[in-house]
């Protein structure tokens, strides 16, 4: 049980000194229906990897079975 708060901790810390790096993502797409602009996943991914992963924390997706089906 310490050994997973003290993995909690230093992932969290590894986080708030990402987090203190980046820059809000760039809004790349505008809503044709409200005309407003937004940033696409790929833009905050493209904001974020670089600050992450200098910090040694990485992007995971994992898929699933729920019902003979894979989810995401």
């Amino acid at each position: 049980m310490t050994e997973d708060i003290e993995q909690m901790k230093a992932l969290y810390d590894a986080l708030s000194k990402a987090q203190g790096e980046m820059a809000a993502a760039k809004k790349d797409r505008t809503n044709p229906h409200m005309r407003n602009k937004y940033a696409t996943l790929a833009a905050v991914i493209d904001a974020a990897r670089p600050h992450l992963s200098a910090q040694g924390v990485c992007i995971v997706q994992s898929a699933t079975l729920a019902d003979d089906r894979v989810a995401v």
